[in-house]
């Protein structure tokens, strides 16, 4: 298949895509929650999809010398919903797991005038850039997203680095996924030069502003690439990717996305 052919296909599906419109946040700079001794606990409220209403909290709990603990709350009050394995601890979720109905264990330990932890150490110590999968109910209908957070082995902190949601009702989406953000924010970036395209064993971005971060998905919405701009002229080494069409995306005060065929 060649090049226009490769990119009428990837069109198409495209457009699919921005039917499952996808509202993202990038946490600029990244969060770090850390509780001391002497200040026992420290939090993170989750605004999921921006409206004002905090739908979860994050909190790290360091209650005395030989306890530190990574916690995830639901909101008094809402209605929001974790994904957890069969001991109620919330899933470290890879790039590109899905989070939808089809997973069975979502949980919801809030009420209308308490809310219990989710404690987070089994499955998240020494985890570094993994996802929460989440829902929020609105109207009836369930919305799903995923929040991304680094917590290192001995648990003395959480750091919060974004977090996305399917604004489609009832839809699915990947951990990680951030196709279908607002068109308008694309400009913001216009001055980023992303070449060859296509392209074969090396990928230059320039002129992206410094400590942007950056990822390269392909088109099922899955991270093949990940990092931070360091330098004026950024050289990725795409010798090892398929063959195929992806979506460059950097992210800083505003958004860029690319598409680029990999020959």
């Amino acid at each position: 298949m060649n090049s226009k052919l490769l990119l009428l296909s990837f069109f198409l599906l495209l457009f699919n895509k921005l039917d499952a419109h996808i509202k993202y946040t990038q946490v600029t700079p990244n969060v770090t929650i850390s509780a001391t001794v002497s200040m026992v606990f420290d939090r993170y409220d989750l605004d999921l999809n921006n409206d004002g209403t905090i739908d979860f909290y994050i909190k790290h709990f360091h209650p005395d010398t030989t306890t530190q603990q990574a916690e995830f709350y639901t909101q008094i009050g809402q209605a929001g919903e974790v994904l957890v394995d069969t001991g109620t601890v919330p899933f470290a979720l890879n790039a590109g797991d899905n989070i939808s109905s089809s997973q069975s264990t979502w949980v919801d330990y809030a009420g209308a005038s308490f809310s219990s932890a989710l404690v987070m150490n089994a499955n998240w110590a020494g985890k570094s850039d993994k996802y929460v999968g989440l829902r929020i109910q609105l109207g009836g209908h369930w919305y799903y997203g995923w929040i991304r957070l680094t917590i290192p082995s001995d648990v003395s902190k959480i750091i919060v680095k974004d977090y996305a949601v399917n604004e489609v009702a009832d839809s699915s989406i990947k951990a990680g996924q951030t196709v279908g953000t607002d068109i308008s924010s694309f400009e913001k970036q216009q001055s980023v030069m992303i070449y060859p395209n296509p392209m074969k064993y090396l990928l230059v971005i320039e002129d992206a502003e410094i400590g942007s971060d950056f990822s390269v998905q392909n088109i099922m919405g899955q991270v093949v690439y990940h990092g931070i701009i360091t330098k004026e002229k950024e050289t990725l080494n795409t010798q090892n990717m398929a063959q195929g069409i992806y979506i460059v995306h950097i992210r800083n005060s505003g958004t860029k996305e690319i598409i680029i065929v990999k020959k």
